[in-house]
């Protein structure tokens, strides 16, 4: 098995590679399981920049099955964001090529406890999670790292159908977490469909457009989202890139009615062009002061 990018890729994908099962000219499937060390050296190198998909489902595992240990803790160890296929699968799946794909399987809620064992794990479920809708709204409210993209229902789903399920996890205010995608290989015209598919949905905004076609992915792959658009971006000192953390603040009372208060220091920190998150630089910016004390309220 090939492992890594043709070099005229690199500009212009994230590369990442599917296992344990994946499709083989023409619809022969197979299993393969990547060795750690060589997907260490590459992701290391920066060849491969994406873990998955990552196709349990249709080896008949569940995420937390111990063949996918080593690949989640490898992922967390790096932060090398995750793709794990969710949902459906082909009609027949069973008969078809994949003995051991089981619909069951396919519930994103099932991912909880990696997520729970790796809580700095960045990990997008496929395909919507469709059609487990409040399982995976219940997933990504609890666990804010986990955002879900929209390939293949976005042109497999009817218009009606797709737009429903589009619109009950923008509704659950995960918007800023969706981001596009087609899983389309084989028909080119379906790229189109998908596209129209979230431009005729009358309940977003332009923005929201924009966030799903776009932001959202340069998002979740810690991209400079202003330089790919061709503005300054992120720039420090040598045009060394700074980028924002994703690590949250989390201030917590020890008991209820409890306050506190944290000191940081934001001169210093903006003087060696410290990556910090776009939240803190705005709590910083409206206090306008090198080092501020944050109160710290209660957490319903």
């Amino acid at each position: 098995m090939r492992l890594g990018r043709r070099p005229n890729e690199k500009e212009r994908f994230v590369g990442g590679i599917e296992f344990p099962r994946r499709t083989l000219p023409v619809y022969r499937r197979e299993s393969t399981y990547p060795d750690p060390d060589d997907l260490r050296a590459l992701y290391a190198s920066g060849e491969l920049g994406l873990m998955g998909e990552v196709t349990a489902q249709y080896a008949g595992l569940a995420p937390t099955a111990q063949d996918l240990a080593p690949y989640f803790a490898l992922a967390a160890e790096m932060g090398v964001p995750v793709s794990f296929h969710t949902g459906f699968g082909p009609q027949m799946s069973a008969q078809r090529g994949d003995a051991d794909f089981r619909m069951r399987l396919g519930n994103p809620l099932l991912l909880e406890d990696v997520l729970v064992r790796h809580p700095d794990l960045h990990l997008y479920i496929a395909h919507g999670g469709y059609p487990y809708l409040d399982d995976t709204v219940a997933l990504m409210m609890q666990y804010s790292q986990v955002y879900v993209d929209i390939s293949a229902i976005d042109w497999l789903l009817t218009r009606d159908e797709f737009h429903r399920y589009l619109r009950r996890l923008v509704d659950a205010r995960l918007g800023a977490r969706i981001p596009f995608g087609t899983d389309q290989m084989i028909w080119p015209d379906t790229v189109a469909r998908a596209i129209e598919a979230v431009e005729s949905a009358a309940f977003l905004s332009e923005h929201q457009k924009h966030a799903i076609f776009f932001r959202n992915a340069a998002e979740f792959f810690d991209l400079d989202a202003d330089h790919l658009l061709g503005g300054p971006g992120l720039a420090g000192p040598g045009g060394t890139v700074v980028r924002a953390t994703r690590t949250p603040l989390v201030l917590r009372p020890r008991e209820p009615g409890a306050r506190g208060s944290v000191t940081v220091g934001v001169e210093s920190c903006m003087k060696s062009w410290c990556a910090m998150s776009r939240t803190l630089l705005r709590m910083f910016c409206a206090h306008r002061k090198s080092s501020t004390a944050l109160p710290l309220t209660q957490i319903g």
